[in-house]
């Protein structure tokens, strides 16, 4: 890939991204606020809309990788794809003058329901292009970083801009300055354009190749079926959604372990920072080790540091504050492998598929990763919620009480143990680079002697 097509590519994360912060930050404010709906409805309105849309993707990548057009199969969808999305972000935060709250609930449901299929429906084909721009081992790696600054970008435009727009907008819903109103939906009308610009960018500065394949396609059951083929996607899926789980449960139990331990402020004060800092940090790291031991040899030392890491964090109140920061610096280091190359190990996935195949089904994998990855997110959060009631947490109990124990024994050995497990599937991968340069081989000699579609 040129720079040109590295930077445009990667400027079409700002496509999801922009919303999904917009979304995550300020809509709930809206929605309680503005629209002052009650916090449980606006629960089970998140809950309903993440669910259809996670069942939705698998769809919209099965149906990505059959579209036939002039512009290829995955640039047309998150292109105009990108102008209904736009359109209902708008919408979000939108607040027609409704008479009863059970009209102001169907218009919130509704909007919020289309925003996230909508999304899907831009997300899943912009991901599943990088496959076919990117064909080199490391280069897949390489465009995470391009999409850095990007991101930056993204917390810029949510966290600084958007909040002057709530700011000066606050009195959007009694209509009584017409300024504010004017600088709240103009605001948001220009984050709106911010999600189509990218998507043009994108576009415009990609071009998706076209492909010999030699399979014959299957109808949706036939296609799930075969994918247990598959064995190195089912090895990292496995692996990234145990090694997940653990992260999750750790940092869903981090703010109450501040709670019971001695010195709370400098814990929520520099904890996140150490934690972030090695994260990024260690990607970088992490990138130039693989040129030499591989990412799938990143992946095994990386989730064993943050294994080890989070036992030790079970021996906090023996280690203190700066044993913590310790604990939290090696977890940040750890993690960041998995979140880097995962990344880049997917597209691989999608490679060695083709070969067995004879058809690229780019879009249904990164359909099932997003399906899995919500589902991932739903678990863990209703697993904590559960579990809470045998730790018979209260902030009114003293110090390295019970609840201290409860808390740790989670964050620690029990995060550490989903840690290992998925540690065993990542050994298990077998997609090195010789590996996946013998698969490109063989595709390329397949797609020679097959048929030509298009």
């Amino acid at each position: 890939m040129s720079q040109k097509e590295r930077f445009g590519y990667s400027a079409g994360v700002l496509i999801r991204a922009i919303p999904s912060v917009a979304v995550n930050s300020y809509l709930i404010y809206h929605m309680s606020e503005i629209m002052k709906l009650p916090p449980g409805l606006i629960g089970t309105l998140f809950l309903v809309a993440k669910i259809t849309s996670a069942v939705v993707a698998p769809f919209v990548g099965f149906y990505s990788d059959r579209l036939d057009t002039r512009w290829g199969r995955k640039r047309p969808l998150f292109l105009f794809g990108s102008v209904p999305l736009a359109v209902t972000f708008f919408l979000l935060f939108v607040h027609p003058d409704f008479s009863g709250r059970t009209a102001a609930t169907v218009w919130a449901a509704s909007i919020l329901l289309m925003f996230n299929i909508f999304m899907v429906c831009v997300e899943i084909p912009y991901k599943a292009l990088l496959p076919s721009l990117a064909k080199d081992y490391h280069e897949r790696t390489l465009i995470f970083f391009y999409q850095i600054p990007f991101s930056l970008v993204e917390v810029l435009i949510a966290f600084v801009y958007l909040h002057l727009v709530l700011k000066h907008g606050s009195d959007f819903v009694s209509k009584v300055d017409l300024k504010s109103s004017i600088i709240y939906l103009g605001g948001f009308f220009s984050v709106a354009l911010l999600i189509v610009i990218p998507a043009y960018i994108s576009f415009r500065t990609t071009k998706e190749p076209l492909y010999r394949e030699w399979g014959e396609r299957e109808n949706f059951i036939s296609t799930l079926k075969s994918l247990k083929e598959n064995k190195p996607f089912f090895n990292l899926i496995v692996g990234f959604f145990l090694v997940s789980c653990g992260y999750l449960i750790f940092n869903n139990y981090l703010p109450f372990f501040s709670r019971v331990f001695d010195d709370v402020e400098a814990l929520n004060k520099y904890a996140p920072f150490v934690f972030f800092g090695t994260l990024f940090l260690g990607m970088f790291a992490w990138y130039f080790i693989s040129k030499k031991i591989g990412k799938r040899g990143v992946c095994i030392v990386g989730i064993s540091i943050y294994g080890i890491s989070l036992v030790l964090f079970y021996f906090a109140d023996i280690l203190g504050i700066y044993g913590i920061f310790g604990c939290m610096s090696l977890l940040g280091l750890g993690y960041s492998s998995v979140m880097v190359f995962t990344f880049s190990m997917l597209p691989d996935t999608v490679e060695y598929d083709c070969m067995i195949s004879g058809v690229r089904r780019d879009g249904l994998y990164y359909g099932i990763w997003s399906l899995v990855a919500a589902f991932n997110v739903l678990f863990i959060k209703y697993l904590i919620a559960f579990l809470f009631k045998f730790i018979e947490y209260s902030p009114g109990f003293p110090s390295y009480g019970e609840p201290m124990k409860g808390i740790k024994l989670m964050m620690g050995p029990i995060s550490a143990l989903l840690a290992f497990a998925g540690l065993y599937f990542f050994y298990r991968y077998s997609l090195t680079k010789e590996k996946y340069e013998e698969v490109l081989a063989k595709i390329e000699s397949r797609s020679l002697e097959g048929s030509s579609n298009t």
